[in-house]
């Protein structure tokens, strides 16, 4: 919230997700569902999957239209989804039944985001005066171990050829090579090295070999 411009989704309600979460362990929840009962169609335990959801297209919704301006922008956007909650069908409506059918639930919801985000990434290069730089970056893979540094890591990087451009890049490299290219900075690159350290004591790291040769 402490950039020059902070883009927020408008709020379907007064409550946050957390204050949500909490009225239901308290005796506030008999007078809030029956507030919510005449005031909404929604239940009190779909309101969440509700406003998480639209959390998440009002990103797809801003990212477009609203970003005009004179000057040159850095636009920072994460997407909390396909975490779970599994929350979309393939076509968009909300999922509020997703826990039934996770495995249904989690491949529909993927299929709903990667149409969208090609939607929005064409949208942004067809409308931009000057070539955007775009980076399409998760912050981990599915599973533990080796699995989890298999990220998505794409990148839109104009008049960059192959030559630069190398298929093991890590994060790690991702700036050094955008700000070496493109505004003349020196910086070296770094190894393309992955570590892992699991849940339960997050500051000892290992290092792992990608299962995979092409990632390595």
């Amino acid at each position: 919230t402490d950039a020059d411009r902070f883009i927020d989704m408008e709020k379907t309600t007064s409550w946050d997700a957390f204050e949500l979460m909490f009225l239901e362990t308290t005796m506030f929840k008999i007078p809030y569902d029956f507030y919510v009962k005449h005031t909404s169609d929604l239940p009190i335990e779909n309101r969440f999957i509700h406003d998480r959801a639209e959390s998440i297209n009002s990103i797809f919704h801003q990212l477009n239209p609203s970003l005009k301006s004179d000057d040159p922008m850095f636009v920072y956007a994460h997407i909390i989804s396909p975490h779970s909650p599994y929350l979309f069908q393939s076509d968009g409506s909300i999922n509020y039944d997703w826990e039934l059918h996770p495995q249904d639930a989690a491949r529909s919801t993927y299929q709903y985001l990667n149409k969208r985000m090609i939607e929005v990434l064409s949208e942004i290069v067809l409308n931009s005066e000057n070539d955007p730089i775009i980076i399409l970056q998760a912050d981990h893979g599915n599973g533990d171990g080796r699995y989890r540094n298999l990220i998505l890591n794409a990148y839109y990087l104009p008049g960059i050829g192959s030559d630069s451009l190398y298929s093991t890049i890590t994060p790690v490299n991702t700036f050094r090579l955008v700000f070496n290219h493109y505004f003349g900075m020196d910086y070296p690159f770094l190894e393309d090295l992955g570590y892992y350290s699991p849940d339960n004591d997050r500051y000892n790291f290992e290092l792992i070999e990608d299962p995979y040769d092409r990632c390595r």
